[in-house]
């Protein structure tokens, strides 16, 4: 696993510090966004395979899982409302506006 350019070893990683640790620090605060500056890992930067080798069969399912609903919302997240697609968004500086059609 490379993190920000340099090569980690996950088994080795996981066996000397333990699974919870790999999920909070790793799973959690390396992909999390903050102040919208884009999350230091993505779902994309894991390996199944790499993290079948170093997990037991009890931690993948739930290691996967979490990958996988992560990149679920991030692609929720990005996809276009129909809404959006209906109107344009136009400038105001006032609090409310009349649009001629609506009452």
């Amino acid at each position: 696993m490379r993190i920000q350019g340099v090569d980690y070893n996950l088994r080795t990683m996981i066996q000397n510090r333990g699974v919870a640790w790999f999920q909070q620090h790793i799973m959690g605060t390396l992909m999390e966004s903050v102040n919208s500056t884009p999350p230091i890992l993505t779902p994309e930067d894991f390996s199944i395979r790499e993290l079948f080798e170093a997990v037991d069969s009890r931690d993948f399912p739930v290691i996967t899982g979490e990958l996988l609903s992560r990149r679920m919302i991030a692609s929720y997240n990005m996809a276009a409302r129909v809404g959006d697609t209906l109107v344009e968004r136009m400038p105001s500086n006032k609090k409310t506006e009349r649009i001629p059609g609506f009452e």
